[in-house]
């Protein structure tokens, strides 16, 4: 399965497989992808929605931490095929999914680096043209394929619940002198997902723009 992007073969569905060891992302890669040659293994990201490794430099794969992230991918896996053709930059193509018990996402490197804080002025043109081509796509398209309409008192509800989440699994692993300036954030967090002040700033903004959640 070595080859250019543009050579890449259909998306492979990975057999579902009950007895793998869930908690070795490797083995899992092997047991479902066995056609999939790689030696080497680096950890690009494990943070709180996802685990993220890079093979050989040629490939990242995605590994869902969360149910709900689980969702975010399986609305990129319908959307970016839709999508990509309509954008002036590459979209990760997901030649790889596994389902079933052990979700996982795999795609070919992009190409590129980093953006840094001294953007130039091409680069903000460059961005400016992604951006107007993204908000182009048509909003009842992008429903069809699963992507849910912004709903502010859906979004608001989610976002408490997360930041309840955050308290109650984060907070005990704080060090004491770490929790009280944790507390005193978290506690203005309700004034500004709460706050009237950002319900009138999406209302001042095109409705396809905000209507994608």
């Amino acid at each position: 399965m070595r080859g250019s992007t543009a050579q890449c073969p259909p998306p492979t569905e990975a057999t579902p497989r009950h007895d793998a060891p869930k908690l070795d992302p490797v083995a899992i890669l092997r047991t479902h992808f066995p056609a999939l040659e790689f030696r080497d293994v680096r950890v690009v990201n494990e943070g709180w929605d996802s685990l993220v490794l890079d093979l050989d430099g040629e490939w990242i794969v995605r590994f869902p931490r969360r149910p709900e992230v689980e969702q975010w991918v399986e609305r990129k896996i319908a959307l970016l095929p839709a999508l990509a053709p309509t954008l002036p930059v590459a979209v990760p193509r997901f030649d790889l999914v596994g389902r079933n018990g052990v979700v996982c996402v795999g795609y070919r490197k992009l190409a590129g680096w980093p953006a840094g804080s001294d953007l130039g002025e091409p680069t903000g043109r460059d961005l400016a043209h992604f951006l107007s081509a993204a908000h182009r796509f048509p909003v009842e398209r992008a429903t069809a394929l699963g992507v849910p309409c912004f709903d502010l008192p859906r979004w608001r509800e989610r976002f408490g619940g997360v930041c309840a989440e955050f308290r109650r699994r984060v907070f005990p692993l704080f060090h004491p002198s770490e929790r009280e300036p944790a507390a005193t954030v978290f506690a203005r967090v309700p004034e500004l997902y709460l706050s009237p002040h950002l319900e009138r700033s999406l209302s001042a903004v095109p409705d396809d723009r905000v209507r994608w959640a």
